[in-house]
């Protein structure tokens, strides 16, 4: 966001793997008299990887112009330009009676140098801000956004060299929408009740067009996917595809069209000096088309409510409960059609916040049971349609951040989760098998912690360590059969920094990711059949300059 002075950094990072990666931040005042300033991010990012093969480039342009900053109307235009050319990675393959190796090589890659996954996105917004006095004020903000994607992949295996291809559904998509936002909120008294009031309509409308990429292969027989091709090391040597490896040659054609409406309105009311009551209503409608064919006509609202006790400026005390309806056509392609009800979330939470040492620690913690019915599926590779009918996670979290003295800054949290599946879900319009009732939902660990700290050895050197813990997981099929259950162990890594400022104006920076070099395998593909390894040790050295 603009702000009315010049000012600005630029940042070059270099690292293991061919690392490479610039960022520049300026703002620039242009015209004092109307309060107009515009502000650019860019970056630039080129890096590969601890695994072979696999690299990752990247650019980005953020243009800000906002005029009337600070004043009774102020407007801002602003564009995000993303893109990106990766070569992803699909991990490591595995099943129920393979344990996951502890020393993963680089050479475990499972795809070819030919694989990508291209992605564009481009988001203009229009926003405007009116105040009419200190106690009400006008927000509006229209977004038009464009994204493409294309993907031509391996899956992961465990089997090493591979001669052959594993192909992981290459597909592509191109998806418009436009979102129209304005909300009015006003502060006022009624007797001894103040009032903060909030009421507003919001408009979205999404296009989608998604496609395979055709892999017929370039004999008659058989029909599989590109049989034939042969790969020697990361090599495509034979090309088996009828219409060329990698190709963009579209089949499957699927798209829909969707408009969703809502109007909402909330107020909180301080009934009492330090206590204050929450309460929210939405209305929701979304109808979407999709070329299935199918429709999705929902109607639905969602609610908030909360109260909160603040007996001094230090502590604060809260209960919330809300229940909500995601009201995206995106989210209903894979069940579209099938009249099914609409996914539900609701979260009931308690918890409490104190600042210490006049405020420079903060302390959090919250005790919360989250829960979602018809929750939807929204892996494309997937034959089900509904994860689960029904399903809650009990958690408690503690959350830390802050300085201890003048020297020691602190950050860290903890977060223990108990997750179950209720009531299983769908697969098309069968009911999954009832061995999933009861079974902790995919990918979700039962406890996730992380702990950073720096010190500042003198006003120019500071150093600083830190951990981040994540519980084993488990990963299986959602289907008509007893699900086969993998296990993705738990991980600790261990990350360290050390960091020189130079007259306020230069800092380097030396960040040490994995410091331990341990195997961790950071994400997880739900259906089960591979994981995806962290990166090894890794050092990235960076210069900054502020001017």
């Amino acid at each position: 966001t603009p702000f009315m002075t010049d000012k600005g950094n630029a940042t070059a990072t270099v690292g293991s793997y061919d690392y490479y990666r610039s960022t520049v931040d300026v703002n620039k005042v242009i015209d004092e008299a109307s309060s107009t300033a515009i502000r650019i991010n860019a970056m630039v990012h080129d890096a590969k990887s601890s695994r072979d093969v696999v690299s990752s480039q990247r650019e980005g342009l953020a243009p800000t112009l906002t005029w009337g900053i600070g004043t009774a109307n102020q407007i801002s235009i602003s564009h995000y330009y993303l893109k990106t050319n990766n070569v992803p990675d699909y991990g490591v393959g595995f099943n129920s009676t393979t344990r996951l190796p502890m020393n993963v090589s680089a050479k475990q890659f499972s795809g070819t140098t030919a694989d990508y996954e291209d992605n564009v996105t481009n988001m203009t917004t229009i926003a405007q801000e009116y105040t009419f006095d200190a106690d009400t004020k006008l927000n509006t903000k229209f977004r038009k956004s464009n994204y493409t994607r294309a993907l031509w992949s391996n899956k992961g295996r465990s089997s090493y060299p591979y001669t052959t291809l594993s192909l992981a559904g290459p597909r592509g998509a191109e998806e418009d929408t436009y979102a129209l936002q304005s909300d009015f909120s006003k502060k006022f008294a009624t007797g001894t009740l103040k009032h903060e009031l909030l009421v507003g309509v919001e408009y979205l409308k999404e296009n989608l067009n998604r496609w395979s990429f055709d892999t017929s292969p370039s004999t008659t027989s058989p029909r599989d996917s590109c049989v034939g091709s042969v790969v020697s090391g990361y090599t495509l040597i034979t090309d088996g595809c009828a219409y060329g490896y990698g190709n963009q040659v579209k089949t499957n054609l699927f798209s829909y069209k969707g408009n969703s409406y809502a109007a909402y309105v909330q107020d909180m009311v301080e009934f009492s000096p330090g206590w204050k009551i929450l309460g929210g209503i939405r209305q929701d409608w979304l109808k979407a088309d999709y070329s299935i064919p199918a429709q999705v006509n929902f109607s639905e609202k969602s609610y908030r409510s909360g109260l909160t006790y603040q007996p001094n400026e230090m502590t604060t005390y809260y209960m919330a409960w809300n229940d909500s309806f995601n009201a995206t056509a995106d989210l209903y392609q894979l069940s579209a059609g099938t009249g099914y009800p609409a996914e539900r979330s609701s979260t009931t939470e308690i918890g409490a916040k104190w600042d210490l040492y006049d405020g420079d620690l903060s302390v959090r913690t919250a005790l919360y049971r989250a829960s979602k019915e018809w929750e939807r599926n929204t892996d494309l590779e997937s034959t089900g349609s509904i994860n689960a009918k029904r399903r809650h996670t009990d958690g408690i979290e503690f959350e830390f951040a802050g300085r201890v003295g003048t020297a020691l800054e602190i950050f860290g949290g903890l977060a223990l989760m108990n997750a179950k599946i209720d009531e299983r879900g769908y697969t098309g319009t069968t009911r999954q098998n009832a061995a999933i009732d009861g079974m902790t939902p995919r990918n979700t660990p039962k406890y996730t912690y992380n702990l950073w700290t720096t010190y500042r050895v003198d006003p120019q050197f500071k150093v600083g360590g830190g951990v981040t813990g994540v519980g084993s997981r488990i990963i299986y099929g959602l289907g008509t059969g007893v699900p086969t259950v993998n296990t993705v162990p738990s991980y600790v890594r261990f990350d360290a920094m050390a960091q020189y400022d130079i007259k306020n104006e230069y800092t380097i920076k030396l960040n040490i990711q994995n410091l331990m070099n341990r195997t961790i395998y950071e994400s997880a593909y739900e259906n089960g059949g591979f994981v995806v390894p962290g990166t090894k040790r890794a050092f990235q050295l960076t210069g900054t300059y502020k001017f």
